[in-house]
């Protein structure tokens, strides 16, 4: 079953990339057919875990992007099937999931979990980071883009008027003033004159791609170039360093801790290392049962010290305590009656004591009446 569970992907993996890149394949509707029994096949592991626990099933992350991995590519196989081939997008967004697809199977490898694990604590950690440059950046994308945007009154910021143009030069070799030629203008000429685009700008300008401000010149545009400088310093170069700083700290602290990462390189020299902490096991409560119940007669042997059963797993799994054996049994009944004998013996030394002391008590009674 866990076999089936991780070629299936694989094979779907390979099939898609197959059918949708490969022009020259001939046979690309064996290949979709192929994909969508693979994928309904696989769809049914799925739709069993969910009738089992429902509730669980939907509050997963992991399980929604596992079946939206899925599910595009047999839509897109359907779609290409029937109707021809769909939009690229589609095509190119489902090999994306079924790649990730693919690489989430490696998360039940402690190897690549570990990273699986880092990779989303941190981001739960540094979310309010993100919340707070991505205002930052909004309100720099503002400022640049009232700035830089085209308008009737002002038309120095028009993409015709940014766009390169070429003069020819005279036979004396002066340049000839009256235009030449002139590049046609697109939407990359002025991003600024559209917000959202003018948000892409200032993300490649926060990964140093400072391209789409080369139109202006910086001695002309002196606001702009106080702009530049204010957002590169602060963002680029300061909060981006804090933002590795405290992705480096928050790994350390919460998901490495620093014993751990010691740790790492130590267990390749030290092959005992003991460490405490609890391990957790899915077991069925009947081998749990006669695990104890061996435990309890004897009937086990272990290399380290017998486990220590707590009174709340017998409570739960309503097995009582353990009686012990006949030769301790015998034993305790021994005791039992030395101690009843004991307990006579101290009785009958009382009684006579108490029968003197009233002997005693009348004779001195009756000394006093006469």
């Amino acid at each position: 079953m866990v076999i089936l569970l991780f070629l299936f992907p694989k094979y779907i993996l390979r099939s898609f990339i197959m059918a949708s890149t490969l022009k020259q394949l001939e046979q690309t509707k064996i290949l979709f057919i192929i994909i969508i029994l693979l994928g309904i096949g696989y769809l049914t592991f799925e739709v069993r875990l969910c009738l089992w626990k429902p509730k669980l099933y939907f509050t997963d992350p992991w399980k929604m992007f596992d079946v939206g991995a899925l599910v595009l590519p047999i839509i897109t196989s359907m779609y290409w099937l029937v109707n021809g081939k769909p939009p690229l997008w589609i095509i190119a967004f489902s090999n994306l999931f079924l790649y990730f697809k693919f690489l989430l199977f490696f998360r039940v490898f402690k190897s690549f979990g570990v990273y699986f694990v880092l990779i989303i604590g941190v981001v739960k950690r540094v979310l309010v980071f993100w919340v707070i440059l991505s205002f930052i950046i909004f309100g720099f994308t503002h400022a640049f883009f009232i700035m830089l945007r085209p308008t009737k009154d002002d038309k120095e910021n028009d993409p015709w008027n940014l766009a390169t143009k070429y003069n020819s030069i005279n036979s004396n070799g002066t340049i000839n003033p009256n235009l030449t030629l002139i590049q046609q203008p697109n939407s990359n000429t002025n991003m600024f004159s559209w917000f959202p685009t003018s948000i892409l700008a200032m993300y490649l300008l926060l990964t140093g791609d400072s391209g789409y401000l080369s139109s202006w010149t910086y001695r002309e545009a002196p606001i702009m170039t106080i702009l530049l400088v204010l957002f590169t310093s602060f963002t680029t170069i300061y909060l981006m360093n804090l933002f590795i700083g405290s992705f480096i700290g928050v790994a350390i602290e919460d998901y490495g801790k620093n014993e751990a990462f010691l740790l790492q390189k130590a267990k390749k020299k030290i092959k005992n290392i003991f460490q405490i902490g609890c391990n957790y096991y899915d077991i069925p409560a009947d081998e749990v049962r006669r695990l104890i119940n061996a435990i309890d007669n004897n009937q086990t042997e272990f290399s380290s010290p017998s486990p220590i059963i707590s009174k709340k797993l017998r409570y739960l799994l309503k097995i009582s305590e353990p009686i012990g054996s006949i030769d301790e049994l015998k034993q305790l009944k021994e005791e039992f009656k030395q101690l009843k004998e004991e307990l006579k013996q101290r009785q009958i030394r009382d009684e006579s004591k108490q029968q003197e002391n009233g002997d005693e008590f009348r004779q001195q009674i009756s000394g006093f009446s006469q």
